[in-house]
């Protein structure tokens, strides 16, 4: 452990633009987690739920597609 962490500064040392990307990744961390805690969270909505007639119907019909396919072998057959 104590190789791996001397190791990583001897490259930080040597490697300006490492040691100026690791600086900008902390300060960009820092500024979102800044900006993510001051937007606060809406204020919620509640509602009453009771009893009413229904006021719309749909009826729909649709083919439905699956977005990928894949063939499927199997080594031998039966049931699982």
């Amino acid at each position: 452990m104590k190789a791996r962490f001397s190791t990583l500064l001897s490259a930080i040392a040597t490697n300006p633009m490492l040691s100026v990307g690791i600086v900008a990744l902390v300060g960009a961390s820092i500024v979102g987690l800044v900006y993510m805690s001051t937007l606060g969270h809406p204020p919620n909505t509640y509602a009453t739920a009771g009893r009413a007639p229904i006021v719309a119907q749909v009826n729909s019909t649709a083919t439905v597609k699956a977005s990928e396919s894949i063939e499927l072998a199997f080594g031998m057959p039966g049931r699982v």
